[in-house]
């Protein structure tokens, strides 16, 4: 089964006339829309369609902005999601709030928060869990692909298991090929 859920970050990560508190806060409410309503709605229907009582986890991806949401929904709930896919993603907070780093946005900061998870369950779950981040090395990826180094990195020095993957000089971060990639990378989890 397929559920998409649409986003608010013209209010939240883009909305760059408003407080910076204003616009983390309203990301945590987005944020626990989609843990308490969303995913045990997802839950509901898996258990629907397939008759059962218990269900796995979720697989989470998106592409640009998709990814990064898909990136922090994964690490921060690996008990939740088994799979990420992440395609084109920033994983910076500082693409939305510049040098501001409090607690708060550090929690939604993968390239922040990821170095300092020490809790061996999570780490556990990291490292059963699948992992995938992609990008193109063409127009409009420069960030995605800096991105994507540093967390390569970060993953390493947590012993956790990742797929990165850099595509050619000519994908360029748009639509045509998100919609060759997702398919792709689908193909090796499912």
């Amino acid at each position: 089964q397929l559920f998409t859920v649409d986003g608010i970050d013209h209010e939240t990560w883009f909305a760059y006339d408003k407080h910076p508190d204003d616009r983390i806060k309203l990301h945590e409410k987005y944020e626990q829309y989609v843990m308490n309503e969303f995913v045990p709605y997802i839950i509901k229907r898996s258990k629907e369609a397939n008759g059962r009582k218990k269900v796995g986890k979720i697989l989470v991806s998106g592409c640009s902005m998709g990814a990064f949401h898909a990136a922090n929904f994964f690490f921060r709930y690996p008990e939740t999601f088994d799979v990420v896919i992440g395609l084109s993603g920033v994983y910076h907070t500082k693409f939305f709030f510049g040098d501001l780093m409090d607690d708060t946005i550090k929690a939604y900061s993968p390239l922040n928060y990821l170095s300092e998870v020490e809790d061996p369950a999570k780490l556990k779950s990291y490292r059963q869990n699948k992992i995938i981040f992609c990008c193109g090395q063409g127009a409009w990826e420069d960030i995605m692909q800096d991105h994507m180094r540093q967390l390569e990195q970060v993953l390493k020095a947590k012993k956790i298991p990742a797929l990165i993957d850099f595509w050619g000089y000519d994908v360029n971060h748009d639509w045509p090929w998100w919609q060759k990639q997702m398919p792709y990378f689908l193909s090796s989890v499912l």
